[in-house]
């Protein structure tokens, strides 16, 4: 997601009440978005993809999946298992911009 997409995510985020004003939650929402959309962006890679031969898109996404997706995974159920006990939110005690990422990812 690039840099734009996500300052827009944040405006329409706070206007709506889904942002917090604290900065421990702030933290750990920005937290939660950068891993989905920096590290966990990189299994996706589409610039590649589109690169490849159709018959090798295929293999690369499952090499790709295989490889990486679980590393990835640990690191999303680190930074938010607390939360998701506490209260059943990705970042802090309500819907945030960290939930609606992880929905679209």
């Amino acid at each position: 997601m690039m840099d734009n997409v996500k300052a827009l995510c944040r405006y329409v985020c706070d206007i709506h009440g889904m942002y917090p004003s604290d900065s421990d939650s702030i933290y750990a929402v920005e937290q939660i978005v950068e891993i989905i959309t920096t590290d966990c962006a990189k299994i996706k890679d589409a610039g590649k993809i589109n690169s490849l031969q159709d018959d090798e898109k295929v293999t690369y996404v499952v090499d790709r999946v295989t490889s990486e997706l679980e590393t990835y995974l640990k690191l999303i159920r680190k930074n938010v298992s607390d939360s998701m006990l506490r209260n059943g939110w990705m970042a802090y005690d309500e819907c945030s911009l960290a939930d609606v990422v992880v929905f679209v990812f």
